[in-house]
C-alpha cells in the first residue's frame, strides 16, 4: 500500500478533475470524489491507514508551499484589495464572530461534550492554525482535522451554487464568503471560477485564521462562562 499510494491518489484526483472539466457538476469535486473513494478501499480491504499516509507523505509535504502559493493571486489584485482593506477586515470579523458564537451556542444546547465543541469551533481555518487553536483550548485536535476537511469540501461542493441561486454575483463578495468558510479546499475551488474569486478568497483565509487563532480562544472561554 505504501508504493501504490501516492499514484493512486494522484490518478484519482486527475480523472476526476477531467471528469469535472467535461461535465461541471460540483459533486465532481476533484478532493471529495478522490476522498470517498479512498476511504471506501482502505475499509473494505482492511488496508492500513498509516501506511497510505506514508506512501502520500510527499503530497504532505508540498502542502506548506501551497498555502504559501496563495499569496500570487493576493499580490495580482493588491492595488483593488488596498482600496477596501476596512470593509475586508470587517467582512472577516464578521464571519469569525457568526462562526465560533453559533458553534459555541449550538453545542452548549445540544449538550455536546466541551472538548469536542472546541474542535468545532475551529471549522472554518485552515488544518494547521484549527490544530493550535484547538490545543490551546483543550479541545480535541483530530475531530478538529475531520470537520476542517468537511467544512471545507462542503464549501467547495456547494458555495458557489449556494450563491448563484442567493443571486450572490460579485466576484469580491464570493471569494471572501468561500475563504472565511472553507479555507484552503474552498479557495482551490475560488481559483477555478476566476482570478478574483481566488485573491479575495486567499485573503479571507488568511485574515480568517488569524482571527481565529488569536481572538477565538479567549472569546471561547468568555462564552462558556456567560453559559455556565
Amino acid at each position: 500500500m505504501i508504493y501504490i499510494a501516492l499514484p493512486l491518489t494522484l490518478l484519482l484526483y486527475a480523472l476526476t478533475k477531467k471528469m469535472y472539466a467535461f461535465r461541471r457538476i460540483p459533486l465532481l469535486n476533484p478532493v471529495l470524489i478522490p476522498c470517498i473513494l479512498i476511504i471506501i478501499l482502505l475499509i473494505s480491504a482492511d488496508l492500513s491507514l498509516e501506511d497510505y499516509q506514508t506512501g502520500t507523505s510527499a503530497l504532505t509535504f508540498l502542502l506548506e508551499p501551497s498555502i504559501v502559493a496563495l499569496a500570487i493571486p493576493l499580490y495580482l489584485q493588491f492595488k483593488e484589495i488596498k482600496k477596501q482593506a476596512v470593509l475586508i477586515l470587517l467582512c472577516c470579523l464578521l464571519s469569525v464572530f457568526i462562526s465560533v458564537t453559533s458553534a459555541v451556542f449550538i453545542c452548549h444546547f445540544l449538550g455536546i461534550d466541551r472538548m469536542i465543541a472546541y474542535a468545532l469551533t475551529t471549522r472554518s481555518i485552515t488544518t494547521p492554525l484549527a490544530i493550535s487553536a484547538t490545543n490551546e483550548l483543550g479541545g480535541i485536535p483530530s475531530i478538529a482535522v475531520a470537520i476542517v476537511c468537511i467544512a471545507g469540501i462542503c464549501g467547495a461542493v456547494m458555495g458557489f451554487p449556494l450563491m448563484k441561486r442567493l443571486k450572490i454575483t460579485d466576484p469580491r463578495a464570493q471569494g471572501l464568503a468561500i475563504g472565511s468558510c472553507s479555507h484552503a479546499v474552498g479557495t482551490s475551488s475560488a481559483q477555478e471560477y476566476g482570478v478574483v474569486q481566488g485573491s479575495y478568497s486567499s485573503l479571507a483565509l488568511i485574515l480568517c485564521g488569524i482571527i481565529t487563532s488569536v481572538v477565538a480562544p479567549p472569546y471561547i472561554i468568555f462564552l462558556y462562562s456567560l453559559l455556565d
